[in-house]
C-alpha cells in the first residue's frame, strides 16, 4: 500500500480524460471495521487517504474486503529508474511516440513487430500488440494501452492489459517521462505493479530492458 510521503499516480479524471497526475501522499488513517465477527469475508477494512493533488489536499474515503487488502499491501510494488541521454528532450520524445516505427526497424534483436490494434498508436486509448525478439527478457508478446498523454510535459501513461507479464502481474502499469537537461535529456521511467503471488520477484528485469531500450533509441536519434 501507499505510505506517508510516497508518490504514487491517477491516469485521468474521467472517461476520456487523458491528464497524468502526480500524486504525493499526505496521511493514512486506518480503521478496521467488522461487519459480522464469524464471516472472515465480511471483514472490510475503511481507510482514509489524505493526499496533495497539484497542490490541492484532497480527503478519499476508500472501502475493500480485508482479504483484497491484504494482498495489495504484500504483492504492491514500484520500481522507477532515471537515465540521462544525450538526446534533446523533443527529437527523445518523438522518438518514443514513433516507437510502432522506429522499433522493430531499428532494434529487431529486441522487437519483431509493433501492430496497432486501436486507434493510432500513440492517442489514448490506443492499444498494439507488441511481439518481442530474444534481446527480451521473459515476455515474448505483449498488448498494451495507452491511458493518457501529456504533449507539452513529454509524459505518457500506459499499461500491460494482455499477453505473458499478466502471467506474473495482475496488474503492470507505467509512466514514462522526458525532460530536458542541459543539452540532453533525463527519461524517468516508473511502473506500479501488482502481482500475482507474493514470491514472484519484482520486474528488475524488465526495468533493465526499457534503460537499454533508451540507450539504444538515444544512439539512433543522435545518428538520424
Amino acid at each position: 500500500m501507499v505510505e506517508e510521503g510516497e508518490e504514487w499516480w491517477w491516469w485521468g479524471g474521467g472517461e476520456g480524460d487523458g491528464s497524468v497526475v502526480e500524486v504525493v501522499m499526505e496521511e493514512v488513517v486506518v480503521v478496521v471495521a467488522v461487519e459480522d465477527e464469524e464471516e472472515e469475508e465480511d471483514v472490510v477494512v475503511a481507510f482514509v487517504v489524505v493526499v496533495e493533488v497539484m497542490n490541492v489536499v484532497v480527503e478519499l474515503d476508500v472501502e475493500m474486503e480485508l482479504q483484497h487488502f491484504a494482498t495489495m499491501a504484500s504483492n504492491g510494488g514500484k520500481l522507477e529508474v532515471e537515465i540521462e541521454v544525450k538526446s534533446p528532450s523533443q527529437k527523445f520524445w518523438e522518438g518514443l511516440r514513433d516507437s510502432t516505427t522506429i522499433f522493430p526497424k531499428a532494434f529487431p534483436h529486441d522487437y519483431k513487430s509493433i501492430d496497432v490494434l486501436e486507434g493510432d498508436g500513440k492517442a489514448v486509448g490506443s492499444v498494439r500488440l507488441i511481439t518481442y525478439s530474444e534481446g527480451s527478457p521473459i515476455v515474448k508478446v505483449s498488448k498494451e494501452t495507452i491511458d493518457a498523454v501529456d504533449e507539452a510535459n513529454k509524459s505518457v501513461a500506459y499499461k500491460v492489459i494482455d499477453g505473458d507479464l499478466l502471467k506474473y502481474y495482475k496488474s503492470f502499469k507505467c509512466i514514462l517521462t522526458v525532460t530536458p537537461k542541459g543539452d540532453g535529456s533525463l527519461v524517468k521511467w516508473s511502473s506500479v505493479f501488482e502481482k500475482t503471488h507474493e514470491q514472484i520477484p519484482d520486474p528488475s528485469l524488465i526495468k533493465d530492458f526499457a534503460v537499454k531500450n533508451f540507450q539504444e533509441l538515444d544512439a539512433y536519434v543522435l545518428a538520424n
